[in-house]
């Protein structure tokens, strides 16, 4: 099943058509490179760019390095995940943070994820708007435990039904519980996205798809609205700048790599561990969002 234009990554064949070649240096700066790319010229790859070690995408995501968040209780959610992203050692291409009510729960975001879901909510306002239901829950259970949402999402191909993510532990109220549960809120979508990407790294891991990722948004815009501004503030992954979707898209539109056998356009895990070197390089303050434009008008 074809996905909607919006959405469509470009195959080998468009992304060279046209365009001038350019072919990285092993020892380039390759997130220079791609940050410089012009319209009219397409860069080609042809050395790993997942560390040698690991010899599958699964592998580096289970095995490598990634952005921990401190469990310190009193460090605000945008505080933690940037100061993650910032001390993470490279390469990396993940953000987690481990539960502060259970302290095993891990939850997981890729940072390609993270990208992604910012562009299905994107294309909700502007195209199919997410619908959201809830809070469920009483008053005194939600501000003790959370607030449970279900939310329909927008499917990203062409013929796809409506994704249904069921969030829960949603912090509404501004108190001392909401500085515990942005570490455990939990989110079931119906896509297959676990089947692909989960780890088993941690006794008990969680991943947040790009449906959850957009899901979140639209709780927290709804929320807001509703008068409870504590969702939008402990939003649980990384919320990327204009200048880093910038980034993103000419990787999937400008960028090819030697997959062996094959040519392909970068995969999620290249492309995560690419965003994380772009952090490291630019630092959190440009990587990360910081005003202005909002993530609906970007130019995806």
């Amino acid at each position: 099943m074809g996905k909607k234009s919006f959405f469509r990554q470009p195959n080998v064949s468009e992304i060279f058509d046209g365009k001038k070649r350019i072919d990285a240096e092993r020892k380039g700066d390759l997130v220079a490179l791609i940050n410089s790319c012009m319209p009219s010229f397409a860069i080609y790859i042809d050395f790993p760019i997942l560390p040698k070690h690991y010899n599958r995408a699964k592998h580096f995501l289970k095995y490598g390095n990634e952005a921990m968040a401190s469990n310190l209780v009193y460090m605000p959610p945008r505080q933690a995940i940037a100061e993650a992203l910032h001390y993470a050692n490279p390469p990396f291409a993940s953000f987690a943070v481990r539960s502060k009510v259970d302290n095993t729960t891990v939850t997981r975001t890729l940072l390609d994820t993270a990208m992604q879901g910012m562009k299905l909510y994107a294309y909700s306002v502007n195209n199919a708007p997410i619908d959201v239901k809830g809070p469920y829950r009483k008053p005194a259970d939600i501000a003790e435990k959370g607030a449970d949402f279900v939310v329909s999402v927008p499917s990203e191909e062409m013929k796809g039904d409506r994704h249904t993510v069921r969030f829960s532990n949603v912090p509404l109220y501004d108190n001392y519980q909401k500085k515990r549960m942005w570490t455990d809120i939990g989110a079931i979508c119906d896509c297959d996205f676990s089947r692909w990407w989960i780890t088993s790294r941690y006794a008990k891991e969680k991943l947040f798809c790009q449906h959850a990722v957009a899901a979140y948004f639209a709780i927290a815009f709804k929320a807001f609205k509703e008068g409870y501004a504590t969702p939008s503030q402990s939003v649980p992954f990384p919320m990327f700048s204009e200048e880093a979707a910038e980034f993103w898209n000419k990787m999937r539109k400008h960028v090819v790599a030697n997959k062996g056998k094959h040519k392909m356009p970068l995969n999620s895990a290249e492309r995560s561990l690419l965003l994380g070197e772009y952090i490291k390089i630019h630092g959190v303050k440009e990587a990360l969002y910081h005003g202005g434009k909002k993530a609906a008008d970007f130019s995806w």
